[in-house]
């Protein structure tokens, strides 16, 4: 039953993207939420990801209207008007929002982008697009030379799990993951673009008795590796909780002065790098509804 309806969601969903995003029109919408609420009912693996959740999410679309889409008890459906308090509350134009239920555009970078406005629980914004991943791969909608997601999901769902207390840090292994997810950040976000633009940073993370870390930040572009560097104009060490903390809580100066962590170098570049950290999450701050 369930490759049965897939057929039929793979027709409706090829049909609009013959269109390409550009010339997707308002009517066409109502049919991709369907598409999205009947894969989500009928398909297992998305409803593992949901873990019987019951959650709402309203979508704005600018000079058109708003939708939403609610889940509770294994079934998906979505209607046309506004909804109070959702889960997630999403506002992007109708270009955008086609480009991402096409798989045209990253759902988690646009959001860093601000092009995809998002409040509420941040969490299930990742679900969301994870379960859009899934539809991609089972309906065939995207070749692999098509598929343009930059983040791999799963780590971004990890990360904002920490963020937001229901997993915990387990090993080092959190530390490139973040510095992966911080830097498609940096480089994607306007914020950020300006606070680093004309800037240089080379610094070196050293988790203690673990790895080491070396971030640069070069022409408005930031990247890293593993390894240490003799280039670095600083170099932070902290042991794994400290270096935690400080990616969740993003104090690093109350660390500082605390000794908990040690700083080799240009202090004013760790601050920097403070600063880039507060920006990130600023930007990803979960905002729930009164």
């Amino acid at each position: 039953m369930e490759n049965v309806v897939q057929e039929d969601l793979k027709a409706k969903v090829l049909k609009i993207k013959e269109k390409g995003p550009e010339n997707v029109a308002s009517e066409d919408i109502p049919v991709a939420f369907e598409i999205i609420t009947q894969y989500i009912t009928t398909t297992h693996k998305a409803q593992n990801l949901l873990e019987g959740a019951s959650i709402s999410f309203k979508i704005e679309l600018k000079n058109i209207g708003s939708f939403y889409i609610l889940y509770k008890d294994g079934k998906a459906q979505y209607e046309k008007g506004d909804i109070s308090s959702p889960t997630v509350y999403l506002k992007t134009d109708l270009v955008s929002i086609a480009k991402i239920l096409l798989g045209e555009m990253d759902a988690i970078v646009a959001f860093f982008s601000d092009i995809l406005e998002a409040r509420g629980d941040l969490y299930y914004l990742i679900i969301f697009a994870q379960i859009l991943e899934l539809a991609f791969d089972d309906l065939g909608i995207l070749s692999p030379e098509e598929r343009t997601s930059i983040l791999p999901i799963e780590e971004v769902r990890e990360l904002i799990g920490i963020y937001t207390g229901r997993i915990g840090v387990e090993d080092v292994s959190i530390v490139p993951k973040f510095l992966h997810i911080l830097t498609e950040f940096i480089n994607h976000n306007p914020e950020a673009q300006d606070e680093i633009e004309g800037e240089e940073l080379h610094l070196q993370l050293t988790i203690t008795g673990h790895a080491d870390y070396t971030i640069h930040v070069v022409e408005n572009h930031m990247r890293w590796e593993e390894g240490a560097s003799k280039d670095a104009q600083v170099t932070i060490e902290a042991p794994l909780d400290k270096c935690a903390n400080i990616i969740i809580e993003g104090d690093a100066v109350s660390a500082y002065l605390a000794g908990e962590l040690n700083v080799k170098g240009a202090l004013q570049d760790g601050l920097f790098f403070q600063e880039l950290i507060e920006i990130f999450q600023e930007n990803i701050d979960i905002e729930y509804y009164e």
